[in-house]
């Protein structure tokens, strides 16, 4: 018998949207591991501006490998930190998903019958609703609290 690891790098390597897919997640993971070993804290402002009230992009250079948005932040720094929030996002979500499916779907599976149907309509509801309309209506909630 071989070993597991053999058999799913040989598929890997004939299915190039998987690979392509491993290689940018692999890509990710290092981005969010290197995010600690950047030379500018993610909330950092470069003091270089032209004025002292207005803030201006730089351009990438050595000091900023991508530039600087306007209000001064190192655009490499930020993309950084902003991979490490994506995948720790990702990994809750999943997190969450399996805590929820799974007990749900064995009591469904066991139960049958009534629990199964009252368990089932609840899920066709949830999914009824498109998911970018229930972002856009939970942002607007979140963003009326806080003005």
């Amino acid at each position: 018998m071989r070993g597991g690891g053999q058999g799913v790098w040989r598929s890997l390597r004939r299915d190039r949207g998987a690979l392509i897919g491993f290689v940018l997640l692999g890509l990710v993971g290092l981005m969010a591991l290197c995010a600690d070993f950047s030379p500018w804290e993610a909330d950092e402002r470069d003091e270089r501006p032209l004025a002292a009230t207005e803030f201006h992009p730089l351009a990438p250079s050595g000091d900023h490998w991508l530039g600087t948005d306007k209000a001064s932040y190192d655009v490499f720094t930020r993309l950084l930190h902003g991979a490490r929030w994506s995948l720790l996002t990702g990994v809750a979500s999943i997190l969450l998903a399996l805590g929820l499916g799974v007990p749900l779907g064995a009591v469904s599976g066991y139960a049958g019958g009534r629990v199964d149907s009252v368990i089932m309509r609840s899920v066709d509801v949830m999914l009824a609703f498109p998911s970018i309309i229930l972002a856009i209506a939970i942002a607007m909630v979140l963003d009326q609290r806080n003005v």
